[in-house]
């Protein structure tokens, strides 16, 4: 007789849910826990697939499907809106997925600025030289920010720092200030630049 696999569901110390081997995801490889709206999200690597279950009411600890097509699913950021995740990597380049739904492709990385709701990707990564192009999370529409982008520095203001047109050669590139709205050439030569505090880098 083989032993039946049980999984307990717990918070707090206290067990909200048992699961037997089919109520529970077969290949869990990731668990993203969001604290602000109390879900738990699943990915099954197996199957490609994200599940979600809230951990308060009456269906706390019921999976549901909450994006049946993710492989190679990476950086799950949580923000008070939801969940940014980037899904279906390819050669170091991905889907960036908003709760479920694409809203970025050929996306290399993702970060968010300390605890604000300012979200920047990259795009357009080159292995050859480290080189990415930087956009701004927009609400209608994203705005690209930076091209041939070496190091990123954004701050929760919205502004943001970056060092471009790197020549690993004379080891020198030029500094780029984004206020927000437009970016603009602040020095050129420019070995590097210090992070700020409370600041996100991006690689």
């Amino acid at each position: 007789i083989e032993d039946e696999l049980i999984t307990k569901l717990a918070v707090g110390g206290e067990i909200i849910k048992e699961y037997d081997e089919s109520e529970y995801p077969e290949a869990p490889t990731g668990l993203y826990y969001h604290d602000s709206q109390k879900k738990l999200y699943i990915h099954d690597e197996e199957e490609e697939v994200i599940y979600m279950t809230s951990l308060t009411g009456k269906n706390a600890g019921t999976f549901e499907e909450f994006d049946a097509d993710a492989e190679n699913v990476t950086r799950f950021i949580m923000t008070d809106e939801g969940v940014y995740y980037i899904k279906n990597v390819n050669k170091d380049h991905g889907e960036l997925c908003f709760n479920g739904k694409e809203v970025a492709s050929d996306v290399y990385n993702v970060a968010r600025v300390s605890d604000s709701d300012t979200i920047y990707y990259s795009t357009d990564y080159s292995s050859k030289d480290g080189s990415y192009s930087v956009w701004q999370l927009g609400g209608k529409k994203d705005q690209l920010i930076g091209e041939d982008v070496r190091a990123f520095d954004g701050a929760a203001d919205g502004t943001a720092l970056m060092l471009i047109d790197y020549s690993s050669k004379r080891g020198e590139g030029e500094l780029v200030y984004f206020d927000g709205k437009n970016s603009r050439t602040i020095s050129s030569d420019v070995n590097g630049f210090l992070v700020r505090s409370g600041s996100t880098r991006m690689y």
